[in-house]
C-alpha cells in the first residue's frame, strides 16, 4: 500500500510542477537599464515591487530576477482567461497604452506587437460571444429579462450564486443566470459533473437574496489557475479526461496517500 500510494505522490508532484513549468505568463514588463539606453521587454509570470529600491519577477522560463525600481517602465499584462462585462473598454485601453509604448520604446516593438495581438484577437472573441448572446427580443417588457440563445458546443465551466462561466468556440463568457431558460440551465447541467445551477425554487431563491460578489484577489486566481493547469497536465498524461483525473484523484488517490501516512506512522511508533 506505501509503495503504491509513493508512486502516485510522486506522479501527482512531477504533475504540478510541469504544470508550473507551462504556467502561461501574465504579461510583459519594459525595463530599462538605468543610467543606460538599453531597453528590453520580460515575459514575466508574476512581478513584485519589493520597495522603493528593487522589484523582483519570475519570468516566463521560471527564472527569478531582480530588478531595480527606477528602471521599470510599464507593465503590459496579457488578456485575462474569462471576460468581464466591461472587457471592450479594458481592451481599448491596453491598445491604447501598448501603441504609445511602441512609439516611445520601438527597441521592444515585436514583443509589443504580440501583446497587442493577443487583445485584438480577445476582444474579437468578445464581441463575436457578445453576438452570439444578443437577445431575441427586440423590445422586452419592462421587468422581463432578455432571452439569451446559447451558442454551438456552451460548456459550463463556472458557477455563482447569480451567474454562469461557459467555454465555447468563440471563447469564455460570463451571463447572469437570470437570463438563462429553465431548459438553457437543464442543458448547461448536462455538460459538467463539477458545476450545476439551481432551477426552480431554489434559483428564486438564491436570485432573491441575491448580493455583490467579494471580488477575487489576483493571488486566487493565479492558484485556481496553476491547479487547473495541473490537472489537465496530468489528465493529459495519463491519457484521461479532465473530470475523470479529478474524481480519481480526490476520491482515489488523495484517500489513500491519508491512510498510507496514518499507517506510516503507526507503524513508527
Amino acid at each position: 500500500m506505501i509503495k503504491v500510494s509513493s508512486a502516485a505522490c510522486v506522479l501527482l508532484v512531477l504533475g504540478c510542477l510541469a504544470s508550473l513549468a507551462q504556467q502561461e505568463p501574465d504579461g510583459i514588463l519594459i525595463y530599462q537599464q538605468p543610467s543606460t539606453s538599453f531597453t528590453e521587454a520580460i515575459e514575466y509570470r508574476t512581478f513584485r515591487q519589493d520597495n522603493a529600491l528593487y522589484s523582483s519577477l519570475v519570468t516566463s522560463s521560471g527564472t527569478r530576477k531582480q530588478l531595480k525600481s527606477g528602471g521599470v517602465i510599464a507593465l503590459v499584462p496579457y488578456p485575462p482567461t474569462a471576460f468581464e462585462p466591461l472587457f471592450e473598454e479594458t481592451a481599448a485601453n491596453a491598445l491604447s497604452k501598448i501603441d504609445a509604448l511602441v512609439a516611445a520604446h520601438p527597441q521592444v516593438r515585436p514583443q509589443l506587437k504580440i501583446a497587442s495581438g493577443k487583445w485584438s484577437r480577445a476582444l474579437d472573441a468578445f464581441r463575436q460571444s457578445q453576438h452570439a448572446f444578443a437577445s431575441s427580443s427586440s423590445s422586452p417588457r419592462a421587468g422581463h429579462h432578455k432571452e439569451r440563445t446559447l451558442p454551438p458546443e456552451a460548456r459550463l465551466t463556472g458557477a455563482t450564486f447569480d451567474a454562469a462561466t461557459i467555454t465555447h468556440a468563440s471563447g469564455v463568457t460570463t451571463i447572469p443566470l437570470a437570463a438563462l431558460t429553465s431548459a438553457q440551465i437543464l442543458s448547461l447541467n448536462a455538460t459538467s459533473r463539477t458545476f450545476q445551477l439551481p432551477l426552480g425554487t431554489e434559483r428564486v431563491l438564491l436570485t432573491a437574496s441575491a448580493v455583490p460578489a467579494p471580488p477575487v484577489s489576483p493571488t486566487t486566481k493565479r492558484i485556481e489557475r496553476v491547479g487547473r493547469n495541473a490537472i489537465a497536465f496530468s489528465s493529459r498524461t495519463l491519457g484521461l479526461a479532465d473530470t475523470t483525473f479529478s474524481v480519481w484523484m480526490f476520491f482515489v488517490v488523495l484517500p489513500a496517500l491519508i491512510l498510507a501516512l496514518v499507517n506510516y506512522r503507526r507503524l513508527s511508533r
